[in-house]
């Protein structure tokens, strides 16, 4: 199956030509399996003869120990023998079938009527206009982009070519005047091929999605039971009926309650398609780890005559993020504040950015109306929140590294901008300092080697006996009442290991 896989990969999505697995037979026989000798010798006839099947519908290839050969497989070009001959098809050292090698394809070109691009070497043998000619030295095995062993010809090697003799990593692609030639091939070769019947599908996984999840986020966190929702489709081949998936895994941080999803409607060729009313149950413990949690989905469709089963490793994110989160590409070196501001009874997350800017997002990840909010310096001041112009709704605080200090109302407009020479990078506090009902901002500044405490009225107006000099940089201050008297402390800590 892991090969069929490959050939689909390599000649499926671009080229249009479909493989379907079909009969695996095994066989025991020494003689057979350990091939010496060269093309058409005994042994593989005798092997071809006795186990082939249908040459004219089907693609036979014959899995062995080719060592003693000295190839990795061969395949006979298909005019040179009749359609329905033993001798159509591919001999392969059975290391080759797997997924990751491309000696299938390579193989399986030779079966569609292509030649080696390096072919006749600069003489452009191989009889497709599209491959830059080639020659057939050592060079073959070479995964160079700039060789061009032709140089009086156009264009460089074709080394990522499959029918080049390049490493399986380097190999990957056909031109288009190859694909014409396999197609070209089979119509007039192998022509019972195209009077095949798909009974199989080609299935696979589109997509995963989490819903139903606790605290509505669709994001899969520990703690929460989340349904899982997979989106099928079919790329190819006849129609999927009958399909059921199962879920499984071994990893300790989840519980899978609901390991079945079953589709009640064929999957048509070319459809994706889920179900409303089924899905996957699946609870993650409260102290799981997050991280990609590896699960197998096995999916079988089909009948009881032409069954179908594919086996997918995937894994599902659980994540302590929320959705929408996270958010890249910020700088940030101040806290973030969390505040409903617009009223709408859901809190938002503000916080400022090295590039100048005050960011505003939504629980969902997206910018509240009015931010981001510029300024002409980077903000490491965290904003505070409150109401300071006792106007009923609450405002942000903050400075910038400039020595402004902001008020802005929750949509992002300013209400007051106060300017003072020194940069403010800490936190300023919103406390009712002189008793009057009102919220007066505490901030500090910083200028050169020292700083000082501020405090103001929400329209600039400055307390009195403010500010105050501190012959020494410190960083946001605290405020409470220390002594119990009735009167305010203002409390900073300076990088001079002293808390004034």
């Amino acid at each position: 199956q892991a090969a069929v896989q490959r050939l689909n990969i390599e000649y499926n999505e671009e080229h249009n030509i479909f493989f379907t697995l079909d009969t695996i037979t095994r066989t025991a026989n020494n003689e057979w399996f350990y091939l010496t000798g060269d093309l058409y010798g005994e042994e593989e006839e005798a092997m071809r003869q006795a186990l082939y099947i249908d040459p004219y519908h089907y693609y036979n290839v014959w899995s062995c120990d080719m060592s003693g050969t000295g190839a990795g497989g061969w395949n006979y070009f298909p005019w040179w023998n009749p359609e329905g001959s033993y001798w159509q098809g591919t001999t392969v050292h059975y290391t080759a079938v797997n997924l990751s090698s491309k000696t299938m394809p390579h193989e399986c070109g030779h079966y569609v009527g292509l030649l080696h691009t390096f072919e006749g070497g600069c003489t452009g043998g191989d009889q497709v206009e599209d491959t830059p000619d080639q020659d057939d030295g050592d060079n073959i095995y070479q995964c160079n982009d700039n060789l061009d062993t032709c140089p009086n010809d156009p264009g460089t090697d074709p080394v990522h070519n499959i029918m080049n003799y390049a490493s399986d990593a380097c190999v990957n692609e056909f031109t288009p005047g190859q694909d014409d030639r396999m197609h070209s091939i089979i119509d007039n070769f192998h022509s019972g091929l195209l009077e095949n019947n798909f009974y199989f599908p080609n299935l696979y996984i589109n997509g995963i999605d989490y819903q139903q999840d606790d605290d509505g986020d669709y994001m899969f966190n520990p703690g929460e039971t989340v349904r899982v929702k997979v989106t099928v489709g079919n790329s190819w081949g006849g129609d999927a009926v009958n399909v059921v998936l199962t879920l499984a895994s071994e990893d300790q941080r989840i519980d899978i309650i609901d390991n079945t999803i079953e589709f009640s409607n064929p999957i048509e060729a070319g459809d994706l398609t889920f179900t409303l009313l089924d899905w996957f149950l699946v609870s993650a413990n409260e102290d799981a780890s997050p991280g990609g949690v590896p699960c197998t989905l096995t999916i079988t469709a089909g009948t009881e005559d032409y069954p179908y089963e594919l086996v997918e490793e995937i894994e599902l994110n659980l994540t302590l993020s929320q959705y929408g989160f996270p958010i890249e590409g910020i700088v940030i070196k101040s806290s973030p504040v969390v505040a409903d501001l617009d009223g709408n009874t859901y809190k938002d997350i503000f916080f400022g950015a090295e590039n100048d800017k005050l960011y505003g997002y939504t629980i969902a990840g997206i910018t509240t109306p009015g931010f981001p909010f510029s300024t002409n310096d980077r903000i490491r001041s965290s904003p505070a929140v409150g109401d300071v112009d006792q106007d009923g709704s609450d405002e942000l605080v903050f400075g910038s590294s400039d020595g402004k200090l902001y008020i802005l109302n929750g949509n992002g407009s300013v209400e007051h901008v106060f300017t003072q020479g020194g940069g403010i990078e800490g936190a300023p506090v919103l406390v009712d300092i002189d008793g009057d009902q009102d919220l007066e901002i505490v901030f500090t500044t910083v200028t050169g080697g020292g700083g000082k405490v501020y405090v103001i009225h929400h329209d600039g107006v400055t307390e009195t006996g403010f500010p105050v000099e501190i012959g020494s940089m410190f960083a946001g201050p605290a405020v409470h009442d220390l002594e119990n008297d009735g009167i305010v402390d203002i409390i900073v800590g300076t990088y001079d290991d002293q808390v004034w």
